[in-house]
């Protein structure tokens, strides 16, 4: 699975359009084109497909945890150059407040 099927799955997955992608770009402090919202949420086999790299994932789930959480008084997270299935999955778990026994449950 690559960073695209995630981003795609979770864009989905919550109904975020656009302008709501931007707003989370831009809550940790990025720009993001509207060529490459939609690049990101091509397939491979499109001619518009652009690959999601690793750092661009981070600052979407960044996005998610401050909308998620609302925003905090330090500066937001330095998003991480490579992201592992790990550091997903811990981004996710600070996004909806859940404890390490409840993403068992899952």
């Amino acid at each position: 699975m690559i960073n695209n099927d995630i981003y795609r799955r979770l864009r989905y997955l919550f109904g975020y359009h656009y302008d709501h992608v931007v707003a989370l770009f831009a809550s940790t402090g990025f720009e993001v084109s509207e060529s490459q919202y939609k690049g990101w949420a091509g397939t491979e086999e499109e001619d518009r497909f652009i690959r999601m790299s690793d750092r661009e994932l981070a600052i979407f789930l960044n996005g998610i945890i401050i909308e998620r959480r609302g925003a905090q008084e330090v500066p937001p997270p330095v998003p991480e150059d490579e992201i592992s299935n790990n550091t997903i999955l811990r981004k996710l778990k600070i996004a909806f407040n859940m404890r390490s026994e409840d993403m068992l449950e899952i």
